[in-house]
Formats: C-alpha cells, structure tokens, sequence
C-alpha cells in the first residue's frame, strides 16, 4: 500500500506525459506562444498608457509598479524598465493598444480553448462556436488583469516600512496564490468540458508553483542565454528568448490541464468499478 502511494505521482506524471503527445500539445503550445508574442506587445503598450495616464505626478509609484510587475518580463521587461520614466499618457497609443490586445488575446485563448478541449477530448460538434469563444476569451483577459492588479497590490503592501523582513517571502507566497488562482480559472472556464474546481485545482497549484519558480529564477537564466546570442542573432535574439519564454509557460499549463484530466479519468474509472461492484455486494450479503 505504501509502495501504491510512492508510484501514484510518477504514474499520473508518465500518463499525464503520454496525453500531451497524443493530444499534440506541444504544437498547441507553440502555437499560443505565437498569439501570445502578438498579443504581448500591444498589451504592454496599453499599460504604458494607462500608467501614464493614472499615474501622472507620481513618478515613485510608477517605478514601484515597473519594477514589481513588467520588469519580471526576461529581456523585454528590463528596456521597458530602462524607459520608465518617460511614462506618458497618449490616447493613440491607448486606442491601438486596446485594438490590437483584444484581437491578440482573443486568439490566444481561443487557442487555449481549443488546447484544452483537445486535452479532455471533447467532441468538435460539442464545442462552442466562434462567436463563444471570443466571449469565453474575455474570462481570460479578466484573470491575467486581475492577476497583474493583484501581484502589484501584494508587492506594494510587502514594501510598506511595517513588514520588511517578510516583504520577500510575502512576496512568494501572493504571487504563488495569484497565479494559481488565474491558471485554476482558465482551466476550469476554458473548456467545453464539465470540468469543475475539485477537478482542476491540483493542475492549478502544479501550474501556479512552476509559474513562480520561473518568476524567481527564469529572467536570469533567460537573461545570461541571452547574453551569449546576441553577439549571433542580434535583436532576433530579443525575439526568441521572448517567445521560447512564452512557450514554457504555454507548456506548463497544458502539462497542468493533463494531469487534471488522468486524475479525473480516475476517478470516474473508480466511480464505474463501485457501481459494477454494487449488485454484486447485495447478492452476497442476501444469499
């Protein structure tokens, strides 16, 4: 029985593994790193705009946010940080950053929709049309906002004069709870599945501590690969580490969503075994 317990990770970890080649989400992934990378710029150039619009006058402020939340973006993050000082509210670049993020995201999670019904293997005819997704997109959109709202808030309180020694670990833990939370919404509201919160929140809290790990650690890995490239590739290199970054993440929740889905698998297998036992338990205890 204890020997059960030890195997059960490394078994759901090896079927969870089989999934995502069968269900191609590798090549999903790819894809949504290459919506993402469209839908990355448009959207850092809205909240440029919409700091330099809330936040004139406030220029400590302004920094404190750079540094908590697009700073921790690898390569791009550190020459947007390098400009932040000259944050400044623009209504055109409002209006094309608005434009051009709906339609970047919107496609990016209607490939995320398709991603996760590939995983638990919805049938095309029971999956919502276009219109629907691009509607089903928004719930996206409103997780990652709220999730970025959320990681300034938490590393804005860390930073107060009050709390500086759990500042760092306050840091850790708010953001582990924030990404788990915005990966368990969309793995539970972007699928055609009946998939609920008791099915999806150990995807979500795998999903969420790797989100973390690479917010710690990834900017400076990705940064010193960098380093080395760009002598070669030049600003393509900028290119590259952005995308295979995107990449990762996109492969981490889809990794997620397949263990959610071998853990659910069994236990309906479980669920069908008591009921085909059932009968027979009554026939022996009336005979």
């Amino acid at each position: 029985m204890r020997a059960a317990r030890h195997i059960a990770p490394v078994d759901v970890a090896v079927r969870a593994a089989i999934g995502f080649a069968r269900h191609r989400s590798g090549r999903n992934a790819a894809l949504l790193a290459y919506y993402g990378f469209l839908a990355l710029f448009p959207m850092l150039l809205l909240s440029t705009a919409i700091l330099g619009f809330v936040l004139q006058g406030r220029p400590g402020l302004q920094e404190s946010i750079v540094d908590s939340a697009i700073a921790q973006i690898p390569v791009l993050g550190r020459q947007i940080l390098d400009q932040s000082g000259n944050l400044e509210g623009s209504i055109a670049a409002l209006l094309i950053g608005v434009l051009g993020a709906l339609w970047g995201t919107t496609r990016a999670f209607a490939g995320l929709q398709d991603a996760l019904d590939d995983i638990w293997e919805v049938e095309p005819e029971h999956r919502p049309n276009p219109v629907v997704r691009r509607v089903h997109s928004l719930v996206g959109m409103l997780a990652i906002g709220g999730g970025q709202i959320a990681t300034v808030t938490i590393t804005a309180i860390s930073s107060l004069p009050v709390i500086p020694d759990a500042g760092q670990i306050l840091i850790v833990i708010g953001a582990a709870a924030v990404n788990t939370m915005v990966v368990g919404t969309m793995l539970r509201y972007l699928t055609a599945a009946d998939a609920t919160w008791p099915m999806v929140w150990r995807g979500a809290v795998l999903a969420g501590v790797a989100y973390t790990v690479l917010q710690l650690i990834g900017t400076t890995v990705v940064a010193r690969l960098l380093a080395g490239a760009q002598g070669v590739y030049g600003a393509f290199a900028s290119v590259l580490a952005v995308t295979g970054w995107l990449s990762i993440h996109a492969s981490i929740s889809l990794f997620a969503a397949e263990v959610n889905a071998v853990l659910a698998s069994d236990v309906e297998t479980r669920d069908d075994r008591r009921v085909a036992s059932g009968p027979t338990e009554v026939e022996d205890v009336s005979s």
